[in-house]
């Protein structure tokens, strides 16, 4: 486990006084489990329009835990449209100009917990104003 938190935490030897037949037992704390703390606020589905930015967040107990985000089953990292960020608590995914095939399930991944974000991408209409077809009067005949 070299190069784990683990690793770098302190262990403390004990040793049971007169007896030689129990070897001396190393203990070494471990680590505290990761929480995601905002799951509640995930289970709203977003709705963003389409050509719009959107950014997915979770809140991370101990802050110092890393994770790993995913759609499909395939990990996302910052390139092109996407961003991931880490800062102190917050771990987000940000999604811009999004298209019609962004919507979907995106996973947090911070091992030990994880939250599910649902993305509804709506499409848009355009610039375009849609006009509504006149009548168009009787015609006259010539007289």
């Amino acid at each position: 486990m070299e190069g784990s938190p683990l690793h770098l935490q302190p262990s403390y030897p004990c040793t049971v006084p007169h007896r030689r037949d129990i070897p001396e037992l190393c203990l070494v704390p471990s680590a505290r489990p990761v929480c995601i703390v905002n799951k509640e606020e995930a289970q709203s589905p977003l709705e963003v329009q389409e050509g719009d930015s959107v950014t997915l967040v979770a809140r991370l107990s101990p802050e110092t835990a890393a994770v790993q985000w995913q759609k499909d089953g395939q990990t996302l990292c910052s390139g092109g449209r996407l961003l991931v960020c880490s800062e102190g608590p917050t771990r987000s995914l940000t999604i811009k100009q999004a298209e019609l095939g962004d919507g979907g399930i995106f996973l947090c991944d911070a091992g030990d917990d994880e939250v599910h974000f649902t993305l509804h991408v709506k499409a848009c209409a355009g610039d375009k104003e849609w006009a509504v077809p006149q009548p168009h009067p009787p015609a006259v005949p010539d007289r």
